[in-house]
């Protein structure tokens, strides 16, 4: 096995998700600054926040849990393979961003190489 082994999570998945958090974020601190041009998701990102601001908020904590428990699930992946101490922080970072997406290109080389 490589003990540098990293791939980038698939774009579409980083996009996607960086936008929603991106999003989440604004509906959550400033609901008010969501540009215009984000079309529907923007509107509803603003409405919520505005108008269930608790549960904006809850949500946006659940999200952060989450991608904490990820990465650190990256952490014991990484060590359980043996990779390198360059390559488990890239993994446990981009995991922490994307959360699944980036799990599951961990996950695909530990099936490739049992």
């Amino acid at each position: 096995m490589d003990e540098n082994y990293f791939r980038f999570a698939h774009p579409g998945w980083m996009l996607t998700i960086g936008f929603g958090l991106y999003v989440l974020t604004l509906s959550t601190f400033t609901p008010q600054d969501i540009p215009v041009y984000f079309g529907p998701i923007g509107s509803l990102g603003k409405y919520l926040g505005t108008n269930y601001p608790q549960g904006i908020r809850l949500l946006f904590w659940a999200t952060v849990a989450a991608h904490v428990g990820e990465a650190l699930y990256s952490l014991k992946l990484c060590r359980d393979r043996n990779l390198s101490g360059t390559a488990t922080f890239k993994w446990v970072f981009q995991t922490f961003l994307f959360g699944f997406s980036s799990l599951m290109r961990l996950t695909e080389y530990k099936l490739k190489n049992k």
